[in-house]
Parts: C-alpha cells; sequence; structure tokens
C-alpha cells in the first residue's frame, strides 16, 4: 500500500516537471474558463488541447460555459478549441480579432494550416506551372518547319550574288527542307541520275 502511494506522489511530481518543460501561456480563469497557448502560437491540436486540459484536472468546455465567461469579461484575440467549436471571445471589437465581431464567434472551417502544408502547396503549384511551359513550348516545336542550307563551295553562302542563278539551280548548294511531312509517292517513281543519263545517250543515239 505505501508503495502505491509513493508512485501516486512520484507521478504527480511529474505532471508538473512535464508541463514546465513546455512553454505554456495561461490566462487567468473566467468562470472556470481559461485559454492556454503551447509552445507559440496555435500549435495544439484538437488531441493535444483535450489531453492537456486533463493534464490541468479540467475538460474542454461548452459554449454555455463559454458564453457565461464571456459575460463576466473573458475575451482574447486568439481561436481556441471548445467542445464541437472552434471560437474566439470577444468583447470589444478590434479589427485583427475575429474580423471586428463580438461576442463568441466561431470559425466555420479551420484555419489553423501547418507552415509546412502551405510550403509543400506552394512547391506543387510552382512545379505544375513549370511543366505546362515545358509542354507548351515542346509542342510549338514540334512540326515546325526548318530549311537547311549545304554550301560545298568557298566562302558564305551570303556573299554569293543571285544573278550568277540565272534562274537555274546551282551546283554548289542545295536547299534541303526538313518537313514533319511524308511523301505520297512511291520509291518506284524516282529515278537515279545514272538511269537518266543513259536514257539521254539513248535517245541521242538513236537521234544520230
Amino acid at each position: 500500500m505505501d508503495k502505491f502511494w509513493w508512485q501516486a506522489a512520484w507521478g504527480l511530481c511529474l505532471v508538473p516537471l512535464s508541463l514546465a518543460q513546455i512553454d505554456l501561456n495561461i490566462t487567468c480563469r473566467f468562470a472556470g474558463v481559461f485559454h492556454v497557448e503551447k509552445n507559440g502560437r496555435y500549435s495544439i491540436s484538437r488531441t493535444e488541447a483535450a489531453d492537456l486540459c486533463k493534464a490541468f484536472n479540467s475538460t474542454l468546455p461548452t459554449m454555455a460555459q463559454m458564453e457565461k465567461a464571456l459575460s463576466i469579461g473573458f475575451e482574447t484575440c486568439r481561436y481556441g478549441f471548445i467542445e464541437g467549436h472552434v471560437v474566439i471571445p470577444r468583447i470589444h471589437p478590434n479589427s485583427i480579432c475575429a474580423a471586428n465581431n463580438t461576442g463568441v464567434s466561431r470559425m466555420s472551417f479551420n484555419l489553423l494550416i501547418p507552415e509546412w502544408l502551405i510550403i509543400l502547396a506552394s512547391l506543387l503549384a510552382l512545379a505544375l506551372i513549370l511543366a505546362v511551359c515545358i509542354a507548351v513550348n515542346s509542342r510549338r516545336r514540334c512540326g515546325q518547319k526548318k530549311k537547311l542550307v549545304i554550301n560545298s563551295g568557298n566562302g558564305a553562302v551570303e556573299d554569293r550574288k543571285p544573278s550568277g542563278l540565272n534562274g537555274e539551280a546551282s551546283k554548289s548548294q542545295e536547299m534541303v527542307h526538313l518537313v514533319n511531312k511524308e511523301s505520297s509517292e512511291t520509291p518506284d517513281q524516282f529515278m537515279t541520275a545514272d538511269e537518266t543519263r543513259n536514257l539521254q545517250n539513248v535517245d541521242m543515239k538513236i537521234g544520230v
């Protein structure tokens, strides 16, 4: 029996010690209702809030208890957890507290978003924008007509005078067009230069 009481006393001593290692900001009590912050602003989840209340031998207040505390002077500029809601009690209007409202203002959605989640969402949005830009740029290049000039003579192509061509194709350069289009003609319809020259020689011999 003595061992049990000794362990119980040791456990009660450890609870304040563990709480002392955490940076807590506790307000005054109004009708038994008080506000607690741990390690900075909005760093407590709903589960942690309930556990923290148990450590102080208390529970999360109800809406009726919060309204009673408000009626005797309890107000903060911080949202806090109660049973079923996240509220902020305000007596005097303030533009930076509860959007200048008074009374027990409820938060319709959870604004306690961790900073790491905001940073991660921003990085994902930036990566998506870059991926879209790269895809659009690649699509513009697809099927683009390109021109390749092969110069077999001396000097640059721009140095040659157009008058030297006399309307005929220059032997020193070839214009090769690279297009993303397949020819509709079959390979059998093309003749090599040697076959054309042989046919011309045959025609000349027949003419003689």
